[in-house]
């Protein structure tokens, strides 16, 4: 299954608005993260605690989502890849902070409430969002 010039465009648009939000909600947590633990020596040491310590687990939904994002608009036709509709459903999901939501949605509101530049990365990325 291959893309449609509309559904690339839209899923492109909607990755640069995920990513923009996850960029400032990774800088906050890692900041976060080092007024509790000391600073984080590389940016390999940050990478194996995005991917290993249970500190950045609430985020790692946004982070595969990303890379998910990734594989379908560069799948060659045929590839199978989930629907580009699953695909922008579930980023408005993880882009929709909640008070009273899951882990992630209830995290990423605090985080907006409590970080200007989160709140601010939060409203770039719902301009950016594509529309329907």
């Amino acid at each position: 299954m291959s893309l449609t010039p509309e559904d690339r465009s839209r899923l492109q648009t909607a990755q640069k608005a995920l990513l923009h939000a996850h960029k400032a909600i990774l800088e906050e947590e890692r900041r976060r993260y080092e007024l509790a633990h000391g600073r984080v020596q590389s940016a390999m040491a940050f990478l194996q605690l995005l991917l290993n310590d249970p500190w950045f687990a609430w985020i790692r939904p946004m982070s595969g989502l990303a890379a998910q994002m990734d594989e379908a608009l560069f799948a060659k036709p045929g590839e199978f890849t989930i629907p580009v509709a699953t695909l922008l459903e579930e980023s408005r999901f993880l882009l929709t902070p909640r008070e009273d939501g899951d882990e992630l949605p209830r995290r990423y509101f605090e985080m907006i409430q409590g970080s200007p530049a989160v709140a601010t990365a939060h409203a770039e990325a719902l301009k950016l969002w594509p529309v329907s």
